[in-house]
């Protein structure tokens, strides 16, 4: 079915979904984007690259005070959490953002179907 010859259902359908969708964009370096799990995985390997790199640093032998370990330590775990919490959230908007893709895609063929076979939903 082209798109010039769309029934009025399925364009407001199409309308309705583009709306839906906006809400489970993320912003990304190039504007807003659909959330990936490629770009979640990456966060939490990030996160352990930082936090072994971050220990490795603080268990070499050195002249540097306890205080200071303490708080190199507890400042990468804050960044390893964010990190972590960063990628946690693109993992459930994408998972979020499937699931009404899904249903968009269910409903629009139902109403394909029928206009195909003549009748109107």
């Amino acid at each position: 079915m082209s798109r010039d010859t769309l029934h009025p259902e399925v364009e407001t359908l199409d309308r309705e979904w583009a709306e839906e969708r906006k809400q489970y964009l993320i912003r990304g370096r190039f504007g807003r984007n659909v959330p990936r799990t490629r770009s979640g995985c990456g966060l939490i390997l990030g996160c352990l690259f930082f936090t072994g790199l971050t220990a490795l640093f603080l268990s070499l032998p050195g002249k540097m005070p306890d205080f200071q370990r303490y708080l190199y330590s507890g400042i990468s775990v804050v960044i390893a959490l964010t990190y972590a919490g960063f990628a946690r959230l693109e993992f459930s908007l994408k998972k979020k953002y499937d699931m009404a893709e899904t249903t968009y895609l269910k409903r629009r063929e139902i109403i394909e179907k029928s206009l195909r076979a003549g009748q109107t939903p």
